[in-house]
């Protein structure tokens, strides 16, 4: 009997300590713990000053990390441009925020590309930080074919980094006669290429619905194929589509520069 009755005192004793040590953890661990993990508002320090925006954020008990500077021109230098983690989330404090510094944009000097190889314009293009367009093509008496006559900015122009530059390519000499390629049944990217290899100009480029057709074939040329030209002349083409969705928007009109 003795030794049950000591048993019974033993789990009586357990479970009052396990009691204590509950209500130490629902009353004072737990809510200091809530306390020191608790989230704050990440204030919003962009377009502050770079130093002054370390210290705001530091007081505050953040570690600040400074980033690699980015060109803008919507803000003054040493501003901080992007800060992350976003401004105004929940963060904890000691969160590390990293901030961009401003860097203010310098205009680039555009090159000249002129007589340059198609490949040889593009890659002086990219390497001086701006990037190509659109390209054209023409004929030319004074430049061989291949080379470039003509860059939508004139060289030694100043621009911002990234400008779109669209060029002009010689076809060489212009001949004295042009024969129509045969467009139908090629993909309108091909035809394109054909035309302009012939010498010829991209007309007007209408659509029709042709479910049995691959997408973006021309199934109409307005001139026929073999006929010989005196004059470069523009040729309309009818395209192939399967959707109605499949027409593209029109293009922007271009300032003249």
């Amino acid at each position: 009997m003795k030794k049950y009755w000591n048993l019974i005192q033993y789990l009586f004793y357990i479970g009052l300590i396990l009691t204590v040590v509950g209500v130490i953890m629902d009353f004072i661990v737990m809510p200091f713990y809530v306390r020191y993990g608790q989230e704050i508002i990440l204030p919003d320090t962009r377009g502050m000053e770079i130093e002054e925006a370390g210290k705001f954020l530091e007081e505050r008990g953040f570690k600040v990390i400074e980033k690699e500077p980015r060109f803008t021109t919507t803000l003054k230098p040493g501003r901080v441009y992007e800060q992350s983690p976003a401004p105004l989330s929940k963060v904890k404090k000691g969160r590390r925020v990293y901030l961009t510094p401003s860097l203010e944009e310098r205009l680039l000097t555009v090159p000249d590309i002129i007589g340059l190889s198609q490949r040889n314009a593009y890659l002086k293009i990219e390497r001086t930080g701006f990037k190509i367009d659109s390209i054209f093509y023409d004929y030319s008496n004074k430049i061989l074919e291949g080379a470039v006559i003509a860059q939508s900015i004139p060289a030694k122009l100043e621009a911002k980094r990234g400008t779109p530059i669209w060029i002009t390519v010689s076809l060489g000499p212009q001949p004295n006669i042009f024969r129509v390629p045969n467009l139908r049944g090629k993909s309108l990217a091909n035809a394109k290429g054909l035309i302009v290899k012939a010498g010829l100009k991209e007309g007007i480029i209408s659509y029709r619905l042709e479910p049995d057709l691959i997408p973006f074939t021309i199934i109409w040329q307005s001139i026929n194929p073999g006929k010989i030209l005196k004059e470069r002349v523009s040729i309309e083409l009818i395209v192939s589509i399967t959707d109605i969705e499949q027409i593209p928007d029109p293009p922007e009109e271009k300032d003249d520069l």
